[in-house]
């Protein structure tokens, strides 16, 4: 889960998102699948917008696990007004709407990127540098991926130097 707002807000939803996993784990035996987290959380959120008792959360999250069901990594994002969906790459932040469809073009239109994990992030890491329209630096961004083959769907997150050899080779095209 990445969170992109306040701090103490963030914090509050991933305790949510935690129980909420929890909760559903012990109901029903297996790993929550990351739709009905981002349902439960945007229900959350847009309940506080209705309600005066709680003011809404200041923050909007971004949601990736690996679904045993359907046997395919997922991305989902929850916003402070309760809105939530699926993508195959989000942004979040400044020119997010641009990224965003740059991303969903770029890796929606080409099934290939399924094989290859580096040829996903160096599409994503493309799209970024031309909508920031300036050079990534390895250091400031970071990279995490849903890998079926790596615990079991697990979220890692990507050393430096990988993501510097993607940057690298993105300098020399």
């Amino acid at each position: 889960m990445a969170c992109a707002g306040s701090l103490p807000d963030a914090r509050t939803l991933v305790q949510r998102a935690r129980q909420e996993a929890a909760r559903f784990r012990y109901s029903y035996g297996y790993d929550c699948p990351v739709d009905h987290v981002a349902r439960r959380l945007a229900n959350l959120a847009q309940l506080a917008t209705q309600e005066a008792a709680m003011r809404p959360l200041a923050v909007s999250a971004t949601l990736i696990g690996y679904d045993e069901e359907r046997k395919v990594p997922q991305v989902h994002r929850v916003d402070p007004a309760g809105f939530y969906t699926g993508y195959y790459g989000v942004a979040s932040g400044p020119r997010s709407v641009e990224a965003t469809a740059a991303l969903e073009h770029a890796l929606g239109t080409n099934k290939s990127f399924g094989a290859s994990a580096e040829e996903a992030v160096s599409a994503g890491l493309r799209v970024l540098q031309k909508v920031l329209g300036q050079r990534i630096a390895p250091d400031e961004v970071e990279v995490a991926v849903c890998d079926r083959d790596v615990g079991n769907g697990a979220v890692t997150l990507w050393p430096t130097s990988k993501v510097a050899s993607i940057v690298d080779a993105l300098d020399r095209e």
